[in-house]
């Protein structure tokens, strides 16, 4: 697989493997499509957020490759403009940002809207 030996490569703190950590939802609200994997690939001034599998809701529809976000790089440190597409495939970008945690290994994703937030963990791409 192409994609997981050139994260194998990567010296980019942020590319790689990201799995669903944790999470904590207004379920009225925002509800997770599914136990999500993920690949963090650098695109110009941000990251592209790669679906790699674990969709529960729109299965037939998420295929691998496709883009589940994007990150875009802010003046501080850390903090990104987030772009993220919900399991029904609709674009979310009001006011969505994400921060980097522990060293670049936790992101927290916050959908501020929803009062919600999601986790996500970086995992080794052998872990993939």
């Amino acid at each position: 697989d192409k994609l997981k030996e050139y994260l194998k490569r990567s010296a980019d703190p942020l590319e790689g493997i990201w799995t669903l950590y944790g999470s904590t939802l207004e379920d009225t609200l925002l509800r997770m499509g599914g136990d999500y994997r993920l690949a963090l690939v650098r695109n110009g001034n941000g990251y592209d957020i790669i679906y790699i599998s674990g969709a529960a809701v729109g299965r037939d529809r998420w295929q691998r490759g496709m883009i589940k976000g994007h990150l875009e790089a802010t003046d501080f440190g850390g903090v990104y403009c987030l772009v993220w597409y919900d399991a029904e495939m609709k674009r979310m970008a009001h006011d969505l940002k994400a921060q980097t945690e522990e060293f670049s290994n936790v992101l927290r994703l916050y959908f501020p809207y929803q009062d919600s937030s999601v986790v996500l963990r970086k995992v080794t791409p052998s872990a993939e």
